[in-house]
């Protein structure tokens, strides 16, 4: 009798516990989305989208990318305030480029908090492609902020919330106001050798930085002036910081000589700056490679590439552009960056990834720092080392006059290293040396007046 009353009991308020669960639609204003433009959000669905219809919409011949990896996800975040004692999170998987694994990482109240793995192959089935996970709830009870960032290379699209518990309704989460950084590339920025966005070069720069990242990168794409069209008209809210890293598909898989290439790099640039004039671009030479030939067998040599990407920008700057910059990926890189050699000698490493993307934050901030230098003195400039630490290569940069000469010394007062008369204006450009013959050990780097510490590891 006891068993059939408990029994009755349990039924009675089952329903009660069932209908405690309240579902927050994608179309809550008090979701924050990041990391993407052009979403299309209703009631059922937040579909992210990186890059506008109009793009999404050319022909591959045209855009230069893949538009079903342009649909992923790379960079895109859902944030959240509730103080419900039950979390779950709703995705619906869409059509297009999707790994057989993906993951999403979580951040609770800023602190880096779980990742959630789910297998293609683990979805309801082949009709229904909803899927869900429950997100760790602090103990202790109040308000929480949940951050979720969406997976590299696969496109789910986010279906609400179920609650349980608390109000039942979501808080607003303040915007912060941040510099908007855009990071143009191929897969080397779109995160193929990552899983998660955080893992990603562009979004450990943007942290580093205080940035708010908007990643347009496409694996497998070239050099595209229509992606630069894209940036430049319907971009419409100033871009404070852009990236381009892109080349290697041009030279491997397009096959096109460097002048071609030096003709698509000149030609997005113009554009971009078309749309925005006051961007400082940072052009990013090919980082760290053992690819050696083209796909048809023909030698291939990456300096000679990065020597246009570095001429590129010495020409916008002589033609008084003083907003963009030159960056050797491959000061930053090496084998040990790598994803699986020797089967990929060109993507990064989760840590590969990491070390580049905190070695752009130092650089990057020198180079802002040397150009405010710039700026504000007259007439000298400040000498800037960068990195430093270093292996053996070395930029200098922040002259604002020609060079008298640059030297070596060690701590004991032996010369090292000379170059001699350098004979160039340098008005903000960079010079790299390689004092890799020199054993490691802190050497003192001499251009006129200034001596600067330099450590050789």
């Amino acid at each position: 009798m006891k068993k059939r009353l408990f029994f009755l009991f349990s039924q009675m308020w089952l329903p009660l516990f069932v209908y405690s669960q309240v579902f927050v639609s994608p179309a809550d204003p008090a979701f924050r989305y990041g990391g993407s433009l052009f979403n299309k959000v209703s009631d059922t669905l937040a579909v992210f989208r990186r890059h506008s219809d109009a793009f999404l919409a050319l022909p591959r011949t045209v855009s230069h990318a893949n538009p079903n990896k342009a649909r992923t996800t790379t960079g895109v975040t859902v944030t959240f305030r509730t103080d419900a004692t039950g979390v779950k999170a709703r995705f619906r998987m869409m059509p297009g480029q999707n790994r057989w694994s993906f993951s999403f990482a979580l951040y609770v109240d800023g602190d880096s908090a779980t990742v959630f793995k789910q297998k293609r192959d683990d979805l309801t089935n082949a009709g229904d492609s909803l899927f869900s996970f429950d997100l760790p709830v602090p103990t202790g009870g109040g308000e929480h902020t949940y951050t979720l960032v969406l997976p590299v290379l696969s496109t789910p699209a986010f279906a609400g919330l179920l609650l349980t518990g608390g109000s039942g309704a979501l808080s607003a989460v303040p915007e912060e106001e941040k510099p908007v950084y855009v990071a143009y590339g191929n897969s080397i920025t779109h995160g193929q050798g990552q899983f998660t966005g955080d893992q990603t070069w562009p979004w450990i720069l943007a942290k580093e930085m205080g940035w708010k990242l908007y990643n347009l990168a496409v694996g497998g794409s070239t050099t595209s002036v229509p992606m630069a069209h894209m940036i430049a008209r319907e971009i419409t809210q100033p871009v404070d910081y852009l990236t381009i890293l892109i080349g290697f598909n041009d030279a491997v898989w397009l096959e096109i000589d460097t002048a071609t290439y030096r003709q698509r790099l000149t030609a997005f640039i113009d554009t971009v700056r078309q749309g925005h004039p006051e961007t400082e671009i940072f052009v990013i030479g090919q980082t760290y490679t053992e690819r050696t030939e083209d796909k048809d067998g023909n030698p291939l040599d990456f300096d000679d590439w990065r020597k246009v990407q570095h001429e590129v920008v010495e020409a916008f700057r002589a033609g008084g552009d003083g907003k963009i910059h030159y960056i050797d990926g491959s000061l930053f890189t090496d084998h040990d960056d790598l994803k699986a050699p020797p089967t990929d000698v060109v993507h990064l490493s989760v840590a590969g990834a990491r070390h580049l993307g905190t070695a752009l934050a130092d650089t990057l901030t020198n180079l802002l720092e040397s150009s405010s230098v710039r700026q504000t003195r007259d007439p000298a400039g400040q000498l800037i080392l960068f990195p430093n630490p270093t292996t053996g290569r070395i930029t200098l940069t922040g002259f604002d006059t020609a060079i008298p000469e640059i030297s070596l010394f060690t701590l004991t007062g032996q010369k090292v290293f000379d170059m001699g008369e350098a004979g160039e204006r340098w008005s903000g450009y960079s010079l790299t040396l390689d004092l890799s013959h020199l054993p490691g050990g802190i050497y003192l780097l001499q251009s006129g007046d200034e001596v600067k510490r330099v450590v050789i590891q």
